[in-house]
């Protein structure tokens, strides 16, 4: 019995359970979504754990500023670019501010009032357009990591279009463009 009961520790201990993923839905632009998608970015993430892997398949035109703390192992996606912008209501906010988060990958998204990667954060910008930002568009702060790849950063007001301090991985592709 005892040998049974030290064999299920030990198995348990060297194959730990495996995360289940949670693909969740939203569509921001319907204030009465269908069972089972969320009307906002905000509150689907309330219905995740801050681990994942987790994926948000995002559509419509989202009114909101999200700061993401300690989420790791997130996607938040488009069906294509252009198919969801995230434009907060504040016009000094960003789309997103990330801290102490990792492995959040951003793909084919707009993004209106950059984005801010905080300290411990590493993130991805997969053929995502960062515009209209009263500041900087992609602002990467000590400690965090970003990775561009196939992205646009433009029409922001700031006196650059991007702080990024090394490390920094920029794949090819990019559109860094200063337009004022």
């Amino acid at each position: 019995m005892r040998k049974t009961l030290f064999l299920l520790a030990a198995v348990l201990f060297v194959f730990p359970t495996v995360a289940s993923a949670d693909v969740l839905n939203v569509d921001c632009g319907n204030p009465s979504p269908p069972p089972g998608t969320y009307s906002s970015i905000a509150s689907a993430l309330s219905a995740l754990s801050f681990i994942g892997p987790n994926t948000l398949n995002v559509t419509g035109a989202c009114s909101e500023s999200l700061n993401l703390t300690g989420y790791q192992n997130l996607t938040i996606q488009a069906a294509s670019l252009g198919a969801a912008t995230i434009s907060p209501v504040n016009p000094n906010a960003a789309a997103f501010s990330l801290t102490s988060s990792r492995l959040v990958t951003f793909r084919r998204l707009i993004l209106n009032r950059g984005m801010r990667i905080g300290r411990d954060s590493e993130t991805t910008l997969d053929t995502c357009t960062i515009q209209n930002s009263l500041g900087i568009g992609v602002n990467v702060g000590p400690q965090a990591i970003a990775t561009l790849s196939g992205s646009t950063i433009q029409n922001n007001s700031g006196t650059d279009y991007a702080r990024i301090p090394i490390p920094l991985v920029i794949l090819g592709g990019n559109n860094l463009v200063k337009l004022f």
